[in-house]
């Protein structure tokens, strides 16, 4: 992704925050929890569906607190990362997030580049797509984050009603002079399952696809496998 690489490819955790009688839009999955300062949420992440990569405790620093224009915005930190981590969840329900860790981010917190997702409004969101030319080669990028479904999944925490989400972003280098203009693609799909009653997401995969002349897939997976609440 090119957004926000907080994801780590495997280790992004993403919570939900809200007021303390905040819902959700879909009443399939009904009220959404509220995720305290000091909630402790612990995630193991695999790789191609079996060896595992490692763990990640995320705690939540604070909440209800106004910033980069956005109101009821909370923050969590990571290994040593305080605060690196905002989310905000809007008044249709949809998440979003930015990331202070991101390479050419600006300093200040008002210019937070916020990336949301339509867990609650279910509208497709669509980024500015890129079209360029570079000498013989044309560049061409697209991103969209989509609502799949609502579904109900089990992790080593629990089982769980969940909203799924994605992102999926295309890239493509082609050559403009040439009769076989292939070159080179990647298809990015990042998903999250969010678990309202427990106020952030259970499960996370991430599936890449590259095509350079030879088939390459990359695959991650990250649970939740324990929760604190505070």
């Amino acid at each position: 992704m090119k957004h926000i690489r907080i994801f780590s490819a495997v280790l992004f955790v993403v919570l939900l925050a809200s007021c303390k009688q905040a819902s959700n839009s879909d009443p399939t999955v009904g009220m959404w929890t509220i995720s305290g300062a000091g909630t402790v949420l612990m995630y193991q992440s695999t790789q191609q569906g079996s060896n595992v990569l490692g763990y990640d405790t995320m705690t939540i620093l604070n909440t209800g607190q106004s910033i980069g224009g956005k109101t009821n915005v909370f923050y969590l930190g990571s290994m040593g990362r305080p605060g690196y981590l905002f989310y905000d969840i809007e008044a249709n329900g949809d998440i979003s997030m930015a990331d202070t860790t991101v390479p050419g981010l600006p300093g200040s917190l008002p210019t937070l580049p916020w990336l949301t997702f339509p867990s609650g409004s279910h509208v497709p969101i669509f980024d500015p797509s890129l079209d360029t030319l570079e000498g013989a080669y044309r560049y061409t990028d697209t991103s969209v984050r989509t609502f799949i479904g609502i579904e109900n999944i089990t992790v080593p925490a629990g089982s769980f009603s969940t909203i799924h989400v994605r992102e999926t972003d295309r890239n493509f280098v082609t050559r403009t002079d040439s009769l076989n203009p292939s070159i080179d693609s990647t298809i990015e799909n990042m998903d999250f399952w969010f678990a309202p009653s427990l106020g952030f997401y259970v499960k996370q995969t991430y599936n890449l696809l590259n095509t350079d002349g030879y088939d390459r897939i990359t695959q991650s997976e990250v649970d939740l496998i324990k929760y604190i609440p505070h």
